[in-house]
This record gives structure tokens, sequence and C-alpha cells, in this order.
């Protein structure tokens, strides 16, 4: 494998010759460091107008894409049985395809020292623990406690005891247009 040789820029240094030639030369680095922030600043305003200008083109296709999706989504929800028959849960058409994806339950909380030490104090192993981590430093080891998800996803009631937030299961609906290549997430518009 052949080594990549980093390569510097080599600047061919012309000695100054005196103090007013130093000077000048602070001056000269001044207006030049000054020269080229204003053409970054230029730069940068010009891509925020570009920005800007996108921004309200792009609104009111925004807009329609939401409230075209809302309408499709609606379609399928109160069209179920007849458009996915037998439970399934995608539709081709021959515009594109519609799909209903099961989000499953999931963990939300975060381990905190807070929640980790109730989980040891009620299984008293809080004291054992703390000695544990005590003689692993000692020789070097680093202890690190994670939750484990799926005792917690089969245990919900005891989980919530100890302050762990379970999200619910949930389903997601998707329409993929055949002309593109991305999937739009459709979400339930009040009526």
């Amino acid at each position: 494998m052949a080594v990549k040789k980093e390569t510097k820029n080599l600047v061919e240094i012309i000695p100054l010759k005196n103090q007013t030639a130093l000077v000048d030369a602070i001056a000269e680095l001044g207006s030049v460091q000054r020269e080229k922030e204003n053409l970054v600043a230029g730069a940068n305003k010009k891509m925020g107008d570009i920005q800007t200008q996108l921004q309200a083109d792009v609104s009111p296709l925004d807009a329609k894409i939401t409230s075209i999706a809302a309408q499709i989504k609606h379609f399928s929800d109160n069209n179920r049985e007849e458009l996915y028959p037998d439970g399934t849960k995608t539709r081709k058409l021959p515009t594109g395809s519609l799909q209903y994806r099961t989000i499953p339950a999931a963990v939300k909380t975060k381990l905190t020292q807070k929640i980790t030490e109730k989980i040891l104090v009620n299984a008293k192993l809080l004291d054992m623990f703390n000695k544990f981590v005590e003689k692993c430093g000692k020789i070097f080891f680093r202890v690190k406690l994670e939750l484990n998800k799926e005792a917690v996803l089969a245990d919900p009631s005891g989980a919530k005891k100890l302050g762990i937030e379970i999200g619910e299961e949930s389903e997601r609906f998707y329409i993929k247009p055949s002309e593109i290549e991305a999937e739009i997430e459709a979400f339930q518009v009040a009526a």
C-alpha cells in the first residue's frame, strides 16, 4: 500500500530589511485579510439570499405535498380492508406504492446515575456494585452499565415503577411515487 505524502505549500521568505518594512508588512497582512473577509462575507450573503429565495419558492410546494399526502392517507385509512386484503401492509399501484410500517415499542429513557442507583438499590446490589467498581478501578478497568432494553420491554410495568419510559408501538404510513426515489411519510392532518 502506497503511503501518501503530505506536501505543504512552500513559502518563499523574503527577509524584511528593517522595522519600517515590518510595520508595512503587518499593515499589508491586515489589508489582505480584510479583503479575504469581505469576499467571504459577500459570498455568504449571496448564499443566504439564494437560501431565502429557495425557501420562498419551495414553501407552497411543501404545503401542496402535505395536503396531497394527507388526502392519500385519509383515503387509505378509510379504505384499508379494500386496499390491503389479507392484512397486507403494502399496496402497489401503477403510479407508486403505499405502505404501513409498524414501529415497535421502544425504551425512551437513557440510563442516568439516578436510575442506575434506583435499580441497584431495588436489587440490593448497590454496595456490592460500588465495591466492584472501586476494585476494578485499581486494576485499570472501567465498568459500564447499560439498560437491558429487551428485559425492560418484557416487563413494562416493573420498568415504569423505576422511572423508565417506554414508547408505545405505533404505525407509520409511507407513500412512494414511482417517479422519485424517496418515500414521503404522511401524517394525519386535522379536518
